[in-house]
């Protein structure tokens, strides 16, 4: 599934098509205004992912007498 929604979003932000001279198939819509590179792709993924939680077990616990 994941990888099915990158390749439309690499085909449609991405990638120059000759039959629309030269523009991605976003840009023709109007959705975007530039061409995307994939580092633009990878950023949204990275902003969507959920933080990394620390678990609990690497804390020092006190010992009571």
């Amino acid at each position: 599934m994941y990888s099915v929604a990158l390749h439309f979003m690499h085909y449609n932000l991405c990638r120059q098509h000759k039959s629309l001279d030269g523009i991605s198939p976003a840009t023709a819509a109007g959705v975007t205004d530039r061409l995307w590179d994939i580092e633009d792709i990878v950023r949204l993924v990275d902003e969507a992912a959920p933080k990394p939680n620390r678990s609990n077990i690497y804390h020092k616990h006190q010992i009571s007498n």
